[in-house]
Order: C-alpha cells, then structure tokens, then sequence
C-alpha cells in the first residue's frame, strides 16, 4: 500500500495549486481525478471558463514559481473597469489606487497547464488521472483511499477540492446551506468592433448583469450574462446572427458591435457553503466548500486563498511535530477562511438583491447609488482593494 503525507482529490487549477505548494515543501502528494485535464499551450480556442486573478493570487501563482510561466500565455491585464446601469456609471481606475493592474483575465485551462507541468518536476508528487475513488475509510493514522483501480492509497491528510457537487463531500454527510439564485450564467467569447481598451466592462440589465472581460487580443473579450431561466433560455434559441444583434443593442457599450466566436454555454448560479470545512484528516477547499455569484468574479480567487491558508496551516502543524491531519490545527483554517467567505457571500448577496429587487426603494438606489459612489473615493477605493 503506497503512502503518502497529503492525496488530493480533484485536479482543477485549486486541486493542483494545492498540491504543487505542497510538494515545493517536501510533502509527498497525490493528486488524483476521474478524467484527464485538458491542456491549454495558448495555441487552441480560447476557453470558455475564464478568471480575473487579483494581485493577492497573482503573488501566491509567483510564489509557486509559476505566474512567469503564465504570463507567457494568453493573459490580459485590465486597468480599468466600467460599471453601468440605465442611469449612471461608475469608473475604477487602478492608478487611483497606487497599481497598475486591478487583476488579470486568464483562461482556468491555462493556468491548471501551468500548475500541472510544475508539479510533474517533483518525483515525490504522483498524478492519478483518470482515476476513480470506490471508497475511502478513516483510521487512526488518516485515511485510507480504495481506487477503482483494485489499488489502495493512504494519507495523513485527505483534501477535497472536487468541486462544487463534491463526491468527498457527499460521502462524509457534510450539510451545504445552499440557496438559488433563480438565475442561470451564460458564458461565451465574443468580438468586439472596437478594441476593449484594457477594461472589464459591466452593465446591469433589468434581468441581471452583463460582463465584458477583455482577452489578450485587443477586441476578443469573454462574456458571463447572469440573467433569469427564462432570458437564458430564450437565448440558446436564437442562432448566432440574432444572439449577435441582441446582445449588442442590450450591452450599449463602447465597444460596438458584438460578434459570437464560440459556442453558448450555460449553468444554473446557487450559493452553496459548507457547514463543516474539515474534519479529523480531512479538508474541503475550493468549490468544494463554497461556491457564490460569480458577480465580481472572486470564486476562483476564494479557492487561492484556500490554498493559501491550508498550507501555512499545514506547515505549522509539522513545525510542532503535530500530524497534519490533527483537526485542531485544521480547525485553524476552517474559522479563518469560513469567516471570509461567508462576508463575500453576504457582499455578493447584498449586490444580487440591490439589482435585482423590485421594491420602489431599492430601485431608485440601484438607479442612483452608482452615480453616488461614483463621486465616494474611499468607497470606490475599499472595492477596488478586494481585487
């Protein structure tokens, strides 16, 4: 039966940053999940999935000695943003705020190649994919992972970073508070008739937001529209040509006219946070613990910092000559980062009902809280330090 300090079940760019930090820090790793990545060399389409790295990951993706290799990719900084509703606009301009960039837009497949060529380096990590889990039990030295494969693994440490429906999660029984947002995301890369200008564009839409998110070509930019089933719906219907016509006439950006590169793709937005965020050799990070509005697109970023704060966690716990399995160490990174999420949660819940309620007064602020915070430097600046 092979051994090893940590195995990680997921392989997604949270799963592989997890385990590239770890194996840097002399932990035998193992990384496994039921399909093989797809790898992104910059040279194929561009993927659909798309996040905007704030500095605070940029500098853990540098600390993992891989954020050069990234931006050797397809990567677009943006320096600005442009937030409209029917009224009024509120711009942000990271030079207000003493930095070059508010973050950069970088497709997921792009940064998991990155992860995953890394940690490939280190003999002491292994990847198992594809690979399936039939079961795992816990013992009085970790856990113990049965593979479909007729082979069993063992762990001090068991990390889930499955993803939002995470099968660890199921298998241990651990409650989600989850809630509907009774919208559905669609995402697709679009051209635009005018150069993107180095800016994420956003306009809030009687059916929800619309977000412009520049690519590394001047006028590609990937799009996220939150809008009700309905909207969603009567949208797949429509072929490219009148989709390309709506959107358009609904974004009323600069950036002119819009055309349709790819295919439509859409998914159902829940809330979804977890009760317990680790047990007795056990951690949830990720998706697998949290999933929110991808509104001010912080998801990926939350799972970063994940990362971040089970490995400084981690490493304490081995400094004291404490199993790093041991909950009371693991119960560190759960009262943290739980406390965190759960504020973003209740900021994105806040930003989700100020522009989407009905009610007479919540309308006039949505309509005119734009053009007020427009004018409330401090308020703009607090925003613009969660990128």
């Amino acid at each position: 039966m092979k051994k090893y300090d940590v195995i990680i079940v997921g392989a997604g760019m949270i799963g592989a940053a997890l385990a590239l930090a770890l194996a840097q820090n002399n932990f035998s790793v193992c990384l496994i999940d039921t399909k093989k990545p797809d790898r992104n060399d910059a040279k194929n389409d561009y993927d659909l999935r798309v996040s905007a790295i704030t500095p605070k990951t940029a500098a853990l993706l540098k600390q993992l000695n891989i954020w050069d290799e990234i931006l050797k990719k397809r990567v677009q900084a943006f320096s600005q943003m442009q937030v409209f509703n029917e009224a009024h606009t509120i711009h942000f301009d990271a030079t207000e705020i003493g930095k070059t960039a508010l973050g950069w837009l970088v497709e997921n497949t792009i940064i998991q190649t990155c992860l995953l060529d890394a940690l490939e380096k280190f003999p002491i990590a292994s990847c198992l994919m594809p690979a399936q889990i039939e079961s795992f039990n816990k013992t009085t030295a970790g856990v113990e992972v049965y593979l479909k494969q007729h082979e069993t693994i063992k762990a001090e440490l068991l990390v889930a970073a499955d993803g939002a429906n995470s099968w660890v999660r199921q298998q241990l029984g651990i409650d989600i508070k989850s809630w509907s947002y009774q919208q559905t995301a669609m995402v697709a890369t679009v051209e635009t008739a005018n150069d993107h200008q180095q800016t994420a564009w956003q306009r809030f839409l009687s059916t929800g937001p619309l977000a412009f998110l520049p690519l590394d070509t001047k006028n590609i930019c990937s799009i996220v529209w939150s809008c009700t089933t309905d909207k969603a719906e009567s949208l797949q219907r429509l072929d490219d040509d009148a989709f390309n016509q709506v959107i358009t006439a609904e974004s009323n950006l600069p950036l002119g006219s819009i055309k349709l590169i790819s295919q439509r793709r859409v998914f159902p937005l829940m809330m979804r946070h977890t009760h317990q965020y680790v047990q007795e050799n056990i951690a949830l990070i990720g998706d697998a613990a949290h999933t929110i509005h991808p509104l001010a697109g912080q998801g990926a970023n939350l799972g970063f910092a994940d990362v971040e704060k089970l490995i400084d966690i981690i490493l304490l716990a081995r400094s004291k000559k404490k199993s790093i399995g041991c909950l009371s160490y693991l119960r560190k990174y759960e009262r943290e980062r739980k406390t965190k999420v759960a504020q973003m949660i209740m900021l994105m819940e806040s930003f989700h009902q100020l522009f989407t309620h009905d009610h007479t007064g919540i309308a006039y602020l949505r309509k005119h809280g734009l053009s007020l915070m427009n004018r409330i430097n401090p308020i703009k600046n607090k925003i613009m330090s969660t990128f």
